[in-house]
């Protein structure tokens, strides 16, 4: 829609992936300190603001400014809550169930993932196979809408784990991790 080349487009695309692999290993040390619910929910409140502004000041303008904001918010974002809610769903799990966990986990985010892209896919292009400037905006309002509804379901990580729970859970396996 804004006319970018295969060089400038895979450079602004590859910035989520640069902040998810700078924040990964810091968002695992805040987790063991602070627990799961307020990274995914500080997470996701960054995707969801970065989207949102993206969504309502660039409209039909480019700012490279404006989407850098929104693709670093995103990979800040998505590095804080994939690595996040793996931890979260295997917190707990017997030993000989870790792969079966976090298998589903990877299923659930791949399905999830495949989900996403199609209806955007949908959404972005016309009976001509091309976009206009009003698919382009309504499929990235997609991003924040769903940024929220994963804040809201980001509470039924409330209290289910932290600090307390991370050691109970290390001893009932009756491993040292530290």
């Amino acid at each position: 829609v804004w006319g970018l080349g295969l060089i400038e487009s895979g450079l602004l695309l590859s910035l989520p992936a640069a902040a998810m692999a700078l924040v990964a290993v810091p968002t695992g040390r805040i987790v063991d300190q602070v627990g799961h619910f307020p990274v995914v929910l500080g997470g996701t409140v960054i995707y969801t603001v970065g989207f949102g502004q993206f969504w309502l000041v660039a409209g039909d303008n480019r700012s490279n400014l404006i989407l850098l904001i929104a693709l670093g918010g995103a990979g800040i974002g998505m590095g804080t809550v994939y690595p996040t809610t793996m931890s979260a769903a295997v917190l707990g799990m017997r030993a000989d169930r870790l792969g079966s966990g976090s298998a589903i986990v990877n299923a659930t985010n791949r399905v999830g993932g495949a989900f996403g892209v199609a209806l955007l896919a949908a959404l972005v292009t016309n009976k001509t196979g091309t976009t206009t400037d009003s698919q382009h905006l309504q499929a990235i309002s997609i991003m924040p809408i769903v940024g929220l509804a994963v804040i809201g379901l980001s509470f039924g990580l409330r209290g289910q784990s932290g600090p307390s729970s991370h050691s109970t859970a290390v001893q009932s396996r009756g491993q040292d991790y530290h």
